[in-house]
């Protein structure tokens, strides 16, 4: 580890472990600078992120907002986005 003062490389001068197993490390660096690092492990939420709907992805184009890929596909190919014909408005 370097030190975060001077950027020189820095020894372990002790560890200690707490009841939640947290690890606290001391340091002294090279030029005598002492700091303290906390290590704890986090568990991830796996449950949680595998039961979570996979998004669909998002386009924006500046006429109409945000769109879906079908609706960008059929943009591009028609050069409009709604799926169905606009309806012929009666005189």
């Amino acid at each position: 580890m370097k030190c975060p003062v001077c950027n020189k490389p820095a020894d372990v001068k002790e560890t200690r472990t707490r009841q939640d197993g947290a690890k606290y490390r001391r340091y002294l660096c090279f030029n005598n600078h002492r700091f303290s690092t906390r290590e704890v492990v986090v568990k991830a939420k796996e449950k949680a992120l595998a039961q979570r709907p996979v998004q669909e992805p998002v386009y924006h184009l500046r006429q109409f907002g945000d769109v879906t890929k079908e609706q960008l596909d059929r943009y591009i190919a028609t050069g409009d986005i709604n799926p169905q014909p606009s309806p012929v408005k009666p005189n």
